[in-house]
């Protein structure tokens, strides 16, 4: 007997059932790069528990190259930037390195202090060598000697590598890459110790500059108790220099046994509950401020270069597809500290596990700043004529309506069609110092910082870093599909003719407007059919068409229009074969939009009422 289904009976009696073959799987979760390049552990473990699936360097070239998500902890970042989809992350901003290069940082915050004089005091004076090494050798008596302690930097040093202290001109090598900065000699000690803070600064967007600032990070000591700098004690680094990769192969370092209010390396929520108690929670207070100010005024510097590399890299600004860097689009989470002057927003990232919005009245403040802001930027001379305003109202009006159904056609289908966030995402390290007056100085910016976890707190506050950072981006595991759509309907909607700016996209916009409202009734494949159709019976010349080959309703909706523009806007008659062209295919739908603005039709009905009566 054979099995039901089968045709066949396997040697023996028994029926060899059918293999059944299986199909691929395919991912249901975010993608996130975890090769080689992605160095730390701590950040792919916050990838998965964000759910994401690890993408390993052992995996297939077109797995590798469509991770949604891509973080990178060595040098070769262009590589990647050269092969980025519209759809696809990346932890990293081209054009960074102008404040993570020690020379630049200098050059980027001298030029803002010209101009800017009072709010950008927050920053050691610095020479750029050799560019400035005649106002340097100024510093110095005829002696070649200065009371002043300098902190000679090489410009590519990390890790503390190459870094002296010097008060004689003839010690520095004028001719090497560095950078020479006034020395702090007047730090705020704890225990007796110089020590720094490494500030975690998230910056989400360019456009519009979006910032958030980790509230925790590490406190790091010097392993010898600090004395004012003298030819005596220069070359004592770990005195003078608080670099961890200097101090932790001291026999004085202390590791710490994770509860962050001891050791060699603390937290900076120790710093802050420990120096209220010392000076006061409102001078506490006034001192986490200007570290958020520093933050966003250390990223301002570099903000237009930020931006026209960006938009060079990924084609923002011409190209359609690119994530949405749209302010109802991003996630901003507003803490205890904002800065009003658009287009800044300074968040706070919550030291909990998860991300949480913070309903205070300064979000409200914060919110209805930006609304007045945007409004003032929207007002035009009053000196520009009235002409001039009406050449581009029809074209708005036209827009705006657009737009208008746009929006109801999404929330009644449900369908997301933007791809939400930025390109780009980073996290700098801010390597804070603070004299004993309370007051914070910029020593650097490091844009790739370690991640390593050498210790309980390490582990616990870089996790929490990462989490909170991965949890902003709003990836969706169908970002690529949804991109691929919008392409598609893109050129389905060309090829009907069409011409919307699809390809246009401003700052903030997600996949640029397209035109306006197709015809109504049929689907794309019925509305190119008649497309077709039309274009062929105007090019036979049948009873529908006029003597130049165009559709009589065509030319019956360019004679209203110029009809109404004769009599309401006469300087806009020469306009009407431009704005045919461009809402070709919609005439109706322009004839009742220019109706509606001049009132033309209100007007007919009126008469007709009056005729009734």
């Amino acid at each position: 007997i054979m099995p039901p289904g089968t045709g066949k009976t396997a040697p023996g009696g028994s029926a060899k059932p059918k293999a059944r073959r299986k199909k691929p799987v395919k991912s249901e979760a975010v993608t996130f790069f975890g090769g080689d390049a992605c160095r730390y552990d701590c950040v792919k473990f916050a990838a998965q528990r964000q759910n994401w699936r690890l993408v390993s360097e052992s995996a297939p070239t077109s797995a590798l190259r469509s991770c949604n998500v891509y973080w990178i902890d060595t040098s070769t970042i262009n590589d990647f930037f050269q092969m980025m989809q519209p759809w696809q992350r990346i932890n990293h901003f081209p054009g960074m390195s102008n404040i993570a290069r020690k020379s630049r940082l200098a050059q980027n915050l001298d030029f803002m202090r010209s101009r800017f004089p009072r709010d950008y005091q927050f920053y050691p004076r610095s020479f750029v060598l050799p560019q400035e090494v005649s106002a340097f050798r100024e510093q110095f008596d005829s002696k070649g000697r200065s009371k002043k302690t300098y902190i000679i930097k090489p410009d590519a040093g990390c890790q503390g590598r190459g870094i002296y202290l010097t008060r004689k001109v003839q010690d520095v090598e004028t001719t090497m890459s560095c950078v020479a900065q006034h020395y702090i000699s007047k730090p705020l000690l704890i225990e007796g110790k110089k020590f720094d803070l490494r500030i975690y600064v998230l910056v989400a967007s360019c456009k519009p500059l979006r910032v958030y600032l980790f509230k925790d990070g590490l406190v790091r000591l010097c392993t010898e108790s600090y004395v004012k700098p003298s030819e005596a004690n220069l070359s004592d680094k770990r005195m003078h220099l608080t670099n961890y990769s200097i101090n932790k192969n001291s026999e004085n370092f202390v590791q710490n046994d994770g509860d962050g209010e001891d050791g060699s390396k603390r937290s900076i929520q120790w710093f802050l509950e420990w120096l209220s108690g010392e000076r006061g929670e409102d001078k506490v207070r006034n001192l986490w401020k200007k570290v958020g100010e520093i933050s966003v005024k250390c990223v301002m510097s570099i903000l237009p270069t930020l931006v026209r590399e960006y938009d060079s890299k990924f084609g923002t600004g011409d190209k359609s597809g690119a994530p949405a860097e749209n302010d109802d689009h991003t996630c901003n989470v507003l803490g205890d500290y904002e800065v009003k002057s658009r287009p800044c927003t300074v968040g706070s990232m919550e030291s909990t596990e998860t991300m949480q919005s913070t309903e205070s009245s300064s979000s409200g403040q914060s919110e209805e700043t930006e609304e007045d802001e945007d409004e003032g930027d929207s007002v035009t001379d009053e000196s520009d004529s009235d002409d001039e305003d009406e050449d581009e109202s029809d074209e708005e009006d036209a827009s705006q309506q657009n737009n208008n159904n746009k929006r109801k056609a999404k929330k009644s289908s449900g369908k997301r069609e933007t791809i939400e966030g930025s390109h780009c995402f980073e996290v700098l390290g801010l390597d804070i110092m603070i004299d004993e007056k309370l007051k914070p100085y910029l020593i650097e910016v490091n844009h790739l910082p370690s991640f390593g976890t050498d210790s309980p707190l390490d582990e616990d506050i870089k996790s929490r870093l990462v989490e909170q950072t991965l949890s902003i981006l709003r990836v969706n595991k169908d970002d690529k599909k949804v991109f691929n759509e919008k392409k598609k309907k893109e050129s389905e909607m060309r090829l009907l003719g069409l011409n919307g700016s699809s390809s246009s996209r401003g700052a903030g916009g997600s996949f640029g407007v397209m035109g306006p409202p197709p015809p109504s009734g049929g689907g794309l494949r019925r509305k190119l059919e008649t497309a077709i159709a039309n274009a062929h019976s105007s090019s036979t010349g049948n009873l529908g068409s006029s003597k130049e080959g165009l559709p009589r309703s065509v030319i019956k909706a360019k004679e209203r229009i110029l009809e109404i523009y004769r009599d309401h806007a006469p300087n806009k008659v020469d306009k009407v074969d431009a704005l045919m062209t461009k809402y070709k295919g919609n005439e109706e739908w322009l004839v009742e939009q220019v109706e509606s603005k001049y009132k033309v039709g209100e007007e007919d009905k009126e008469e007709a009422e009056e005729e009734k009566g």
